[in-house]
């Protein structure tokens, strides 16, 4: 409604184009300056004529930077989901862009802008062609993913290169659109039903991200003199620093120098074969391996180089102690870059092959000066607080010891992945023999890795980078479980406290025995129990430390229960897995009551925690004699196995009881029949002895069948777990008959007290059929069960079947119940 022009200058470094609904760059770039009419309530005030009047609103380019720089906005917030998506569409940008149509000139037109400003004039001089020279490519979802580039070159401009982290390599510019623009992929697949190969397309996860444009030189443009950059000294020699250091790291890498090295190391003239050469040629070896070749990305000879240098080492102990002196000196940083750094895990191994076999063969002259000058013995343990000898201390193995150690106090830390190779190294190290297993001792190892675990170290030093990763050649894996990481650091706790035993005490640093059993919680054993570290180990360490010691392994003990008590059924389960071996560990010689200490806790288990409690009995009975017999002695009291097999509340309590009383047969056949709810046994099946357990404990759960008339109302499954257990012990006519034996005892020798007793427990039964009956249901599993089990109690026995028809009640009664 006016003539006048009302402009908002606003600097840009990028542009975010809309990729959603478009098909190219440019139809992006259109709705960036599409143009939106202000009318009705939302007219525009014009700041000149005062007045309320219609306008175009739009956003146009006035000048254009040299690097042109386009995000393609294909991250999007789905309202419906609630979450972050990406947008995988095609998405089509040119090799060649023309930005003259988006330009304030083309947009708005001469005549509407007015007088010039030096902007506008400026924008008149420039020019509007631009070439692609780079792409940021985003391959993943909208919640993570990686990115890699494509770059031209600046100085042969048809030349394109990929960028990935440390990987450089030539790229094909006729495959962006494939790489870059998004869409999607087809691929064939074979269908089984058609049998035949169909057409599969899915989204690609890799499309552009960012787009850089550069503009194009033209003749009419002023050329401009290149600016003089002065950079600064340090700046300067950084850069030569770098580039000095790629041209070795391409000599050195190359494929000659390789073979260079192997004939230097390989090809010693006669004239000079002697010791000092061949020390010198493996060094020249161990120099080229462990410095250039394993961070090489060709490592085709590593095992030719790896198998010589282990034969050179065994013949040249010179050479042997250079490189545990190379390794253990702070300067030389050897144990931090292979150890810390490496992140590939068969290079430490080789690395661990070649200071082993060193260590294998100093330690034939050195293994007597370990703890000189504290001990003329060399198989003794040095008193407790005591420092390692000076003398034993310039020793190369001691050193290298001492150097390990220090990597895991000072260096390593709680996340590192190195973890299992360290421990790994230094158990080989202790199993070597009993010089080296005490030179740990008196080294402090035991307290420097219990230290480690309880309170790792979580900063990570200056010198430590994520760059110092990108020098190896394997990428890094997936971070590996704790407890595989130290399973070794609990071995070699173990092995060392076994170690220190002297005379039924152990005899080691306070500090370490501190550490391990100071505290009446003791730390170091539940917190590696509850992270299932090595439970195997975490049995062993306790057996070491308790042997003919009761008083220590009741304390422990009672550690383990209290945590079974109190823990969640996940964490508990380890604890009841690490008290599994110490029950298999109680006929070890010197070994206290392992089984009796946990027994005489195990009810208070079950109360707290039933069901991982009664499985792990279920478990030990068939293992332990010890346990069986206590199990047994534990079904005497009728009491108990009602509350626990008839009174709990809950049906998986009551299954589990069932199991538990299950494997007190001694017959892995009948256990495992029982358990696939199959029918029962035949007699030919199971042994006499086995059937004698049979009878036992049908005998028990007769004693039962008063009690349960009670339980009926417990739901409908109150009385499956006892029913399907009777119904299983019956393997022959011989327990069928249990039924008429066991009511005369009951009743005594008096023939009618007999038979009125008979009559009574048949009409109880029947009782607890009728009262199942009534609930209205449409299945009834406890039903089911007793009249599953009253069927093979009938059946192929004559005699019981002749109980029921004499009995009146139960004749005259059971048919009104199906109809």
């Amino acid at each position: 409604d006016c003539s006048h022009v009302s402009r908002t200058k606003e600097e840009f470094y990028l542009v975010r184009c809309t990729v959603e609904n478009m098909k190219d760059l440019y139809e992006s770039l259109a709705e960036v300056t599409v143009k939106d009419t202000l009318e009705g309530d939302n007219m525009y005030t014009c700041s000149q004529c005062g007045h309320k009047v219609r306008a175009e609103k739009r956003a146009c380019f006035k000048v254009l930077p040299r690097i042109l720089c386009i995000n393609t906005m294909r991250y999007t917030f789905n309202m419906v989901t609630m979450m972050k998506e990406k947008i995988n569409t095609r998405f089509v940008f040119p090799m060649h862009l023309d930005m003259s149509n988006y330009m304030e000139d083309s947009l708005m037109g001469r005549s509407n802008l007015g007088s010039q400003s030096d902007d506008q004039r400026q924008g008149e001089a420039q020019c509007f062609e631009y070439e692609l020279v780079g792409v940021v490519v985003h391959t993943g979802t909208a919640d993570g993913g990686h990115y890699y580039s494509f770059i031209r070159d600046r100085i042969q401009p048809d030349k394109w290169y990929w960028f990935n982290d440390a990987e450089v390599r030539p790229f094909d510019p006729s495959q962006i659109p494939s790489e870059c623009f998004g869409g999607e992929m087809t691929t064939k697949t074979y269908d089984s039903r058609a049998e035949r190969f169909v057409d599969f397309s899915f989204e690609k996860s890799h499309s552009a991200y960012m787009l850089f444009y550069e503009r194009c030189a033209t003749a009419q443009l002023p050329q401009q003199p290149a600016p003089i950059i002065n950079l600064p000294c340090e700046l300067a020699n950084e850069i030569w620093r770098d580039n000095r250091q790629l041209l070795r790291d391409q000599c050195v890498f190359d494929d000659a120098y390789g073979q260079f090295m192997w004939k230097l190391s390989h090809t010693v003239p006669r004239s000079i074969r002697t010791a000092g050469a061949s020390s010198l040629a493996t060094k020249i070896g161990l120099c080229y391996v462990l410095g250039t070749l394993l961070h090489s990305k060709d490592q085709r000879l590593l095992g030719s180089w790896s198998d010589w240098l282990l034969q050179q080492l065994d013949t040249c102990p010179d050479a042997s102690e250079w490189l545990l002196q190379w390794a253990a000196r702070d300067s030389s940083d050897l144990l931090t870059k292979m150890l810390l750094q490496c992140p590939a895990q068969p290079l430490k191994q080789i690395f661990m092959q070649l200071v082993l076999k060193a260590i294998q063969v100093m330690r034939v002259s050195e293994k007597e000066h370990y703890l000189q000058p504290f001990s003329s013995d060399s198989s003794a343990i040095v008193d407790p607080g005591s420092q390692v000898g000076e003398l034993g201390m310039k020793m190369s193995v001691a050193k290298f010891i001492k150097a390990v150690l220090s990597l895991v106090e000072h260096s390593v830390r709680y996340t590192d992945q190195s973890c299992q190779e360290i421990f790994q190294l230094l158990h080989q190290i202790a199993l070597f023999g009993c010089e080296e297993q005490c030179f740990l001792l008196s080294a402090g190892a035991v307290s420097i890795m219990i230290n480690f675990y309880l309170h790792p170290k979580l900063t990570i030093s200056n010198d430590e980078t994520e760059d110092d990763f990108e020098v190896f050649a394997l990428l890094v894996g997936e971070q590996q479980p704790r407890s595989l990481c130290l399973e070794h650091m609990v071995t070699l706790v173990s092995l060392l406290v076994d170690t220190s035993r002297r005379d039924k005490t152990l005899s080691m640093p306070r500090k370490d025995l501190f550490l391990l059993i100071g505290s009446k919680d003791f730390p170091f054993i539940y917190q590696q129990t509850k992270d299932s570290l090595n439970l195997r180990g975490t049995a062993d360490l306790i057996l070491a430390l308790c042997k003919h010691n009761r008083d220590r392994a009741s304390s422990i003990i009672e550690m383990l229960v209290a945590a079974v008590r109190k823990l969640v059924l996940e964490t508990s389960q380890h604890f009841l897995k690490l008290l599994g071996y110490l029950v298999e560990m109680s006929n070890t010689p010197g070994a206290p009551p392992f089984t009796a200490l946990v027994l005489d806790k195990m009810w208070l288990c079950v109360e707290s925690s039933p069901l991982p409690c009664l499985d792990w009995l279920t478990q030990q009975v068939p293992r332990s004699a010890e346990v069986a017999l206590w199990m047994q002695q534990q079904t005497y009291n009728l009491d108990l196995v009602e509350e626990w097999l008839l009174g709990h509340s809950s049906a998986r309590v009551r299954l589990q009881v069932a199991n538990l009383l299950a494997s007190l047969v001694p017959s892995p056949y009948f256990r495992q029949v029982y358990r696939s709810k199959s029918a029962p046994l035949s007699t030919v099946q199971l042994q006499s002895c086995h059937q004698e357990a049979v009878q036992q404990l049908f005998k028990m759960l007769l004693y039962l069948i008063d009690r349960a008339h009670k339980y009926v109302k417990h739901g409908t499954d109150g009385l499956v777990a006892y029913f399907n257990l009777m119904t299983m012990c019956l393997v022959s006519k011989s327990e069928k008959l249990m039924v008429r034996i066991h009511l005369f005892v009951l009743c005594g020798w008096s023939s009618l007290a007999f038979h009125l007793q008979v009559r009574e427990h048949f009409l109880d039964l029947w009782r607890i059929f009728q009262d199942l009956s009534a609930i209205e249901v449409p299945i009834n599993p406890s039903k089911q069960a007793v009249v599953q089990f009253w069927y093979h109690l009938s059946k192929d026995c004559s005699e019981n079947v002749d109980l029921i028809v004499k009995n009146e009640v139960v004749s005259n009664s059971i048919g009104f119940c199906y109809i």
